[in-house]
């Protein structure tokens, strides 16, 4: 697997949020949400993340959770304003994440540096697993990732 392009960490964060804004302006669907996810990893590669020692991963999960809710695609790296963080009540979730690590060789290198670019399907728990075309139901956000 070639990349089409190596471009660094902070527009790599800036094209998922603007994508994400994007995506939410239509119904999505978990096929929507995995292509653009897995050809973004695809055809790009951050400057410095090294692929072969986990440096930039993909993650899948699913289940059942109370999650953080927010409006909009968000940056929380050192956000003052991200509002009053709410809840979810019990959902059945689809998330696909892009989780890079830049090594500067720093002690907690990774704590400090790695951020996870998330993108979040939910149901209320209590119907089965699929694509939501309910716009308030689809969180997007980018964080740095915690231990």
């Amino acid at each position: 697997m070639t990349p089409k392009s190596i471009i660094d960490q902070e527009t790599t964060i800036k094209e998922f949020l603007d994508r994400s804004r994007q995506l939410m302006r239509h119904p999505l669907t978990i096929a929507t949400v995995v292509d653009y996810m897995t050809s973004n990893y695809r055809d790009q590669r951050v400057d410095g993340a090294n692929v072969d020692s986990s440096g930039d991963m993909l993650l899948l999960e699913w289940g059942s959770a109370r999650l953080l809710q927010t409006a909009e695609p968000i940056d929380f790296r050192g956000s003052q304003d991200s509002g009053t963080p709410t809840y979810t009540g019990e959902v059945t979730h689809f998330a696909i994440t892009r989780q890079v690590h830049v090594d500067t060789g720093g002690p907690d290198d990774f704590d400090g540096n790695a951020i996870s670019m998330y993108t979040c399907l939910t149901v209320p728990c209590r119907e089965r697993l699929r694509a939501t075309r309910n716009r308030d139901d689809i969180r997007i956000r980018t964080e740095r990732h915690r231990r």
